[in-house]
């Protein structure tokens, strides 16, 4: 269940919020989508999220600091 809030590298968060900032859908004012109700700025750095009219996909998570904490803890609870 915790693998469900891997997070994307940067470039591809700011690549997916430049896809979602391109789109009719977006509320600006709010940063939200008009479809599936989210705050973008928050739903595109998740590795498993997705757009709801298919412009972006879920994607392998980063090799950031935080994923790398969170499957050490992941491997000590399997471990343990």
């Amino acid at each position: 269940m915790l693998n469900t809030l891997k997070t994307v590298s940067e470039s591809v968060k700011l690549l997916r919020m430049a896809i979602c900032e391109s789109c009719d859908d977006l509320n600006t004012t709010v940063k939200t989508c008009k479809i599936c109700h989210c705050y973008m700025p928050a739903k595109t750095m998740f590795a498993k999220a997705s757009c709801p009219v298919s412009k972006w996909s879920a994607s392998d998570p980063g090799e950031d600091l935080v994923n790398k904490i969170d499957d050490a803890i992941l491997k000590s609870w399997d471990n343990g």
